[in-house]
């Protein structure tokens, strides 16, 4: 129920904090999902820190999550940084949950521990028919709260019960 539900919202923020750096902004961005914001982080980066946060849930809590990662690229806002790592999310949720996908800025791939990455161009084509028409508005709010670095990168995720 709803409590359930809170209680495990609390404890991914404190496996989050356990292993964030004091650099990254870790908030909740609606719902079951939640943003990281990682400055002076390269897209691989990002992957692993991901990576080791699926095993991390998978492993001491009772859900799954799944996880969009982009990395910033030149004339990036935050709003087109956010809808990258969001489109990527979409991605990792339609392979079945538990899993990092990654948008290069060229594609969207599956991130897999030793960095082979496979392209899964029917996940694009579907997560292009399931943006968030009220996604503008919370992105816009969250860019208010920062702006990204030079470079850096951001994960968005959404958690699920475990079956």
């Amino acid at each position: 129920g709803h409590l359930y539900g809170d209680q495990v919202l609390k404890q991914l923020a404190a496996a989050l904090e356990d292993i964030s750096r004091e650099t990254d902004l870790v908030t909740r961005f609606g719902g079951e999902e939640f943003v990281v914001i990682m400055p002076e982080t390269d897209l691989h980066a990002a992957c692993m820190f991901c990576e080791r946060l699926c095993q991390k849930t998978s492993r001491d809590l009772s859900v799954t999550i799944s996880v969009g990662v982009a990395e910033s690229q030149d004339g990036d806002t935050l709003d087109s940084l956010l809808a990258r790592a969001d489109t990527a999310l979409y991605s990792a949720k339609a392979a079945g949950r538990n899993c990092v996908f990654r948008h290069t800025g060229q594609s969207i791939e599956r991130f897999e521990r030793h960095d082979t990455a496979v392209t899964y161009n029917e996940c694009a084509e579907q997560v292009a028919d399931a943006s968030d028409p009220d996604g503008g508005p919370i992105l816009r709010r969250f860019e208010s709260m920062r702006r990204p670095s030079d470079s850096g990168a951001a994960a968005s995720g959404s958690v699920a019960s475990k079956s």
